[in-house]
């Protein structure tokens, strides 16, 4: 029965898409829906009780995968968490870009979580109200998630020619910084099979607001001096 009751719970969960059992969510309800269970008409009915539940350590009903759960920021979360069920979104962290800064498009969202409504659903639209500003897709502090570990996004490294010329552009993932390493190559030892390249970074325009980092202008300007200078290396 133990086990009967507990997959109980997690299906109830499961329905209203919640980090942990929805206990506020269903006392919330200004009435069920025909298609309850009986442990969510009990809670309801209840309600105006001051009851609140207490489960034992070896059941687990909080999910991790994200610090920022869509259920805490939609507005009326119940009428579009089963869409979001359907896609397996269930927190903000999946829907930011790599630096965890901002807000991704709804066609790159669309595409990442193969999702086929064709017109933009109405949580996506409600989250972009309550988040973001018309002229930039940037999150608010409070809502930064920290930069992903894209290592295992990476394509095989294609190591450049060494036996032809110098005038080549690179780019290299660099794991300590979590970020690409841009430059061009400026000399290339075919004895060591080595090559020196000068670093560039990225030049944003302060002039004007994007709404992503990634839809700014890609320009990109040699860097004056960083934790990656060798001294030691010459170009003589």
């Amino acid at each position: 029965m133990r086990r009967l009751a507990y997959i109980s719970l997690i299906s109830l969960q499961l329905k209203y898409w919640t980090l942990d059992f929805p206990l506020s969510f269903i006392q919330h309800h200004k009435r069920l829906p025909h298609y309850n269970n009986l442990l969510e008409s009990i809670i309801w009915s209840a309600k105006a009780l001051p009851i609140s539940l207490q489960f034992s350590p070896a059941l687990h009903f909080h999910i991790n995968g994200g610090s920022h759960p869509l259920c805490n920021l939609i507005p009326n979360f119940d009428k579009h968490n089963k869409l979001l069920r359907h896609s397996h979104i269930m927190f903000l962290d999946q829907l930011t870009s790599f630096e965890g800064t901002h807000l991704l498009p709804w066609s790159t969202i669309k595409s990442t979580f193969a999702v086929l409504a064709k017109p933009k659903p109405k949580w996506i639209k409600l989250l972009e109200s309550v988040l973001i500003s018309s002229i930039s897709r940037r999150l608010p502090s409070y809502l930064l998630s920290a930069p992903r570990d894209i290592t295992t996004y990476m394509p095989d490294p294609d190591c450049p020619d060494i036996s032809r010329s110098t005038r080549e552009w690179f780019a290299m993932w660099h794991p300590p910084s979590n970020s690409t390493i841009m430059g061009r190559i400026r000399k290339k030892n075919v004895t060591s099979n080595t090559v020196v390249g000068q670093h560039y970074i990225e030049w944003l325009d302060t002039s004007h607001n994007p709404s992503t980092p990634h839809t700014s202008l890609p320009i990109l300007i040699q860097c004056q001096g960083c934790a990656l200078d060798d001294a030691s290396i010459t170009l003589s």
